[in-house]
């Protein structure tokens, strides 16, 4: 379930897209590229990769596809699938 914060997170990236982005990237970018370079092993390649979870993350807030769970777990789910 997810906090107030991350409402108003999300809230924001709907409203003005890039407040939103820069404020989800600094809260969460570092856990989620440690997590993607466990497995990938590959600066470079984790880098690409952190990209394209956070550009499918956004995509999915647009198309509200975004379910209860936290912003975190769901960031996290995109880059297992993704790597």
């Amino acid at each position: 379930m997810r906090s107030s914060v991350e409402e108003d997170l999300l809230k924001v990236l709907l409203n003005n897209p890039s407040d939103g982005i820069t404020e989800l990237y600094d809260v969460y970018a570092s856990v989620i590229y440690g997590s993607i370079l466990k497995t990938v092993n590959d600066t470079d390649k984790a880098s690409d990769i952190l990209l394209e979870v956070f550009k499918e993350f956004i995509a999915r807030v647009k198309a509200a596809q975004i379910g209860e769970e936290t912003i975190f777990f769901c960031l996290y789910k995109i880059a297992q699938r993704i790597k």
